[in-house]
């Protein structure tokens, strides 16, 4: 069944005889977390193992914002909206242009589905509204919007009732929902529509796992851009999420940052993104290794994109008959 682990998915290294082969040599990575997720799993460490999770996955989340943002904002952890401990969120900022960024942070791990797909439909839907899923880190950051946006003053506190920060709703420019997970929710981040409940009016959160947040930040440092493109970044998400057929994030940003025609995606029902976009982050890492010396050549829309590769696979098949005749 195409979610369950493989033979080859937890002992990627073959022997032949006195001989050893990898095929591909970063399945021992995703083996050496396989088998550590199941040995913790079945262990009486679990409980405090995830607890863990948790707490590392928030504290990396703001590392992340921290690089992006640097000094021109101010960083709040696990803030409480009543001053008695009630109502938690695992992170606040607020930068120095007004931008407040509401982000609640998952780390539970996404079950496989079950190979009926009714059941299967049922579990992915009940992970995803779970508490350690993308509809609880969006309910409890739309609570925080919603109280912030409906009042003028907004004081928030520590776990130990002390005041902590003040929001001035006259203040700010923008706010903006960011639902981050530890792990990768596919499509069902992509394209939030397909599962997550929000009322018709309010504009759709970001969901992203961890991984490629953190891809995407070095991507913006990497060729030293405004952090303001992440606030654009999450316009244009939040716009066209509706209409996304991806299964991968940085998929997604590469389209973005390849300036598309926004009137073609409007008038476009689905937008089904090449997985080619991403090969900006490619370009990132190989000369970082000092691999390639020239950037690659950025790619003009997702229509283009598919449009040369058709060309090019009629050429090579040109090519294969020719030398058959």
């Amino acid at each position: 069944y195409y979610t369950e682990s493989g033979p080859f998915d937890n002992k990627p290294i073959i022997k032949h005889e006195n001989e050893y082969y990898i095929p591909i040599s970063k399945q021992i990575l995703h083996a050496f977390e396989n088998q550590f997720f199941n040995a913790i799993e079945e262990s009486n460490r679990r409980t405090s193992f995830f607890r863990n999770r948790d707490r590392k996955s928030e504290e990396k989340t703001l590392e992340i914002f921290k690089r992006l943002l640097g000094k021109n904002a101010e960083y709040f952890s696990s803030i409480y909206e009543r001053p008695d401990s009630q109502n938690e969120h695992d992170l606040l900022i607020k930068t120095n242009k007004g931008t407040i960024y509401i982000i609640e942070v998952k780390a539970s791990k996404f079950k496989e589905p079950f190979r009926n797909p009714d059941k299967a439909y049922e579990r992915i839907k009940r992970d995803f509204k779970s508490d350690g899923g993308i509809q609880k880190a969006y309910d409890q950051a739309k609570r925080l919007y919603d109280l912030i946006i409906g009042q003028e003053v907004t004081n928030l506190y520590n776990q130990s009732g002390q005041l902590i920060t003040t929001i001035n709703s006259k203040e700010i420019n923008d706010i903006y929902i960011i639902c981050v997970t530890a792990e990768n929710f596919g499509v069902m981040a992509s394209n939030l529509s397909y599962l997550l409940e929000k009322e018709k009016s309010d504009r759709f959160p970001y969901a992203v796992n961890i991984f490629d947040l953190e891809s995407i930040v070095e991507y913006l440092e990497f060729k030293k851009l405004s952090p303001n493109i992440l606030n654009d970044y999450l316009d244009f998400r939040s716009r066209f999420q509706e209409k996304f057929i991806a299964f991968d994030e940085l998929d997604i940003f590469g389209l973005f940052m390849s300036k598309p025609n926004i009137d073609q995606l409007i008038k476009a029902d689905k937008i089904i993104v090449n997985h080619e976009y991403s090969d900006i982050f490619d370009e990132m890492y190989f000369t970082k290794l000092g691999i390639i010396k020239k950037p690659l050549k950025q790619k003009s829309t997702y229509k283009t994109v598919n449009k040369k590769r058709r060309k090019k696979i009629a050429r090579a098949s040109r090519r294969r008959n020719r030398k058959n005749k």
